[in-house]
């Protein structure tokens, strides 16, 4: 499958180091709100000055699964 995410969800790699591509990509494959959920706690516990310059950006994550479904 492919992973289609927004630029919220990328900061779980760039601005928090949650995650690098490959468990980001297993995080997603895996229970998205849970990625979600995850990232909005982080984006919280920063301090005020590492934060950028809005808290929470968008964080959307569509998953597409190839192949035949029977």
């Amino acid at each position: 499958g492919a992973h289609l995410v927004s630029d919220g969800i990328t900061r779980a790699v760039d601005l928090l180091g949650l995650h690098d591509d490959a468990s980001l990509a297993r995080a997603a494959g895996g229970d998205p709100a849970e990625l979600v959920r995850a990232l909005r706690e982080a984006e919280r516990g920063l301090p005020i000055g590492r934060r950028p310059r809005k808290l929470h950006d968008d964080a959307t994550v569509l998953t597409v699964h190839f192949g035949d479904p029977a």
